[in-house]
């Protein structure tokens, strides 16, 4: 699984309280890295039988480096799936 620590510059990228973050404050997130174009589009671009939101721990870093239109898509940090769901949700959101 990928860490992901990131310095916040809006907190409007994230989905939590105001009074739990403030704008400059150092967050933690652990997930998976994931470009927005597999996202947006489902299922992954080098295994398009794999659905992005079930199992992003199939995806590669071909895409998040090699791909011109995937790096250009931006990424995104899936944390792990909430109890009962089959999918991952979209948690936080990285300038591209």
């Amino acid at each position: 699984m990928l860490r992901a620590c990131v310095l916040l510059s809006v907190l409007l990228a994230l989905s939590i309280e105001p009074a739990a973050a403030a704008v400059g404050d150092e967050v933690c997130i652990v997930g998976y890295v994931m470009d927005t174009l597999c996202l947006n589009s489902g299922s992954l671009m080098d295994m398009p039988a794999v659905r992005s939101l079930e199992e992003p721990e199939k995806h590669t870093f071909r895409c998040l480096v090699d791909v011109p239109a995937c790096v250009n898509s931006g990424f995104e940090v899936l944390p792990d799936k909430a109890p009962g769901r089959s999918e991952h949700c979209r948690g936080l959101k990285l300038d591209s």
